[in-house]
């Protein structure tokens, strides 16, 4: 397993599912944990968990879609974990609801969270890290619930 001891990443949605897996791992590596979501509770779980690998584990309530609680979120990361070496832009939603029949706020919703806001992340996080510019991106939702309308991404 890499090491990753001294290392602080921040975790978005880290409170659930892929993000908290990823959370762990990184944990269970060595490495601290921010964990940005906007669940309290599931959040607070979560930190405990990571932080019984032995490692310093946070909840920051974050929107992603806000740019001011991003920067928030990263001030108060920053401040109490040290420089980012690692960034998951994990959070993300999917509706259940076919294309056709999406209304347009939905859709406007979907985009909000899971394509400006994974920007907006990635732009607020470069200037905060010990990351080269060219090596700040992103990870894709990789799991969604089955769509009608894309029977590509069917599970």
């Amino acid at each position: 397993m890499t090491d990753l001891s001294g290392l602080t990443a921040v975790v978005t949605g880290g409170n659930s599912g892929i993000g908290r897996a990823l959370a762990v791992g990184i944990a269970k590596a060595g490495g601290n944990v921010a964990v940005w979501a906007r669940n309290a509770e599931r959040s607070a779980d979560a930190v405990a968990e990571i932080a019984a690998h032995g490692v310093k584990a946070i909840a920051v309530s974050c929107d992603v879609t806000d740019e001011a609680a991003v920067a928030a979120a990263m001030a108060r990361t920053v401040d109490e974990l040290g420089p980012l070496g690692c960034f998951v832009a994990n959070a993300g939603i999917a509706e259940a609801a076919p294309l056709t029949e999406m209304t347009l706020q939905t859709w406007r919703r979907v985009l909000r969270t899971n394509l400006t806001g994974a920007v907006l992340r990635c732009a607020l996080v470069g200037p905060r890290s010990r990351l080269a510019p060219s090596r700040v991106g992103e990870s894709c939702m990789g799991s969604l619930p089955r769509q009608e309308w894309c029977p590509s991404i069917r599970h």
